[in-house]
């Protein structure tokens, strides 16, 4: 014959479950230039849920989410198995940092040819307008500021 749990060993049973009492443990998977630190919550190998992964922040700030590279974010939304080795953070960083490097020198090359556009004549200059609205406004529809037939 089977011993039935009692209705407030379930619930005991419940309880902690929901709280995570239940042998999940914290482990230290890795950190980021930013110093952000990541953690996986190791769960027993009876439970079937994922394994739960967080980040916590360079200065302990819970509420506010820390700047988190590309590769870390993916591993902690579970779209990687493994985490990302601190090479392949560091080489699309870099990356990361010759992008902004060139997107600069594109635009200053971009800001002389421009002006020498200008000088030549090539290219019309915008005009600051008067009128401060982005719409165009025509005195013949304008609407509230009637003037009245002096005639009448």
């Amino acid at each position: 014959m089977s011993q039935r749990i009692g209705f407030w060993s379930q619930l005991w049973l419940n309880v902690r479950k929901s709280w995570g009492i239940h042998r999940a443990r914290e482990k230290f998977i890795g950190s980021d230039y930013l110093g952000n630190t990541y953690y996986e919550l190791e769960k027993s190998e009876s439970e079937r849920a994922k394994k739960s992964r967080y980040v916590k922040s360079r200065d302990g700030d819970e509420w506010n989410s820390p700047k988190i590279p590309t590769e870390w974010d993916s591993w902690l939304r579970g779209r990687r198995e493994d985490p990302p080795s601190l090479e392949e953070v560091d080489l699309n960083h870099q990356k990361m940092l010759a992008k902004q490097a060139k997107a600069r020198e594109l635009e200053a090359h971009d800001e002389l040819v421009q002006q020498q556009d200008y000088e030549q004549g090539n290219i019309q200059r915008n005009l600051p307008s008067k009128n401060k609205s982005a719409f165009p406004q025509y005195p013949e529809y304008s609407s509230g500021d009637m003037k009245k037939d002096s005639g009448s």
